[in-house]
């Protein structure tokens, strides 16, 4: 028998931290982890078509939700259709670790704002099994969880005052006035 023929085919387990990364801020202010750069940028800019809309949305931000978002890097495929699979992938295993229905809440308690990030290493998370997924998804709230229950400690739950408001809403990006103040002392009333 060859050497080939006679070889056991090793079985790889991945571990949990090896599929993906992770950032999470407990206490997220409307521009966190899990914006994205043109929101950001629609924000800033009030000559864009996209401000109003985009700084009603952050106004209405909601500190109590957990937000999250799973960002994928181009390293694992080229092809767009790849990456969104495997966010899939991920997004269903986030779904149901977190036990949401219908969009809203989740079955742990988590609030703040969570990003993850997939591992950069080609393959490893196409090829990842379910149960490695679940494993990973897992891994990555309960350490999530964790910090969370570590902020609590720290300053009793509460939001820190430099990210507030005078009337205790969220900053957006500096500012310290509503649109409808602005737009008031704009027309000089």
């Amino acid at each position: 028998m060859s050497k080939a023929a006679t070889a056991t085919v090793k079985q790889t387990t991945v571990k949990p931290h090896e599929l993906m990364r992770f950032v999470y801020t407990a206490h997220p202010t409307p521009l966190n982890c899990t914006t994205l750069p043109s929101t950001r940028d629609f924000a800033a800019d009030p000559s864009h078509p996209f401000h109003l809309r985009t700084v009603r949305r952050l106004e209405a931000f909601d500190a109590k939700k957990l937000h999250w978002r799973i960002q994928c890097p181009v390293d694992i495929s080229c092809k767009g259709f790849v990456r969104n699979w495997v966010v899939k992938r991920f997004k269903s295993a986030v779904v149901k670790k977190l036990g949401v229905t219908g969009g809203e809440g989740n079955g742990l308690g988590l609030t703040g704002a969570l990003l993850i990030i997939l591992a950069k290493e080609k393959g490893l998370a196409l090829t990842a099994t379910k149960t490695e997924v679940e494993t990973s998804v897992g891994w990555v709230l309960d350490e999530a969880r964790k910090l969370q229950k570590k902020s609590k400690g720290r300053d009793g739950g509460k939001r820190p005052v430099d990210l507030q408001r005078e009337d205790g809403k969220p900053l957006v990006r500096g500012r310290n006035e509503s649109l409808k103040g602005a737009a008031r002392s704009a027309l000089g009333g």
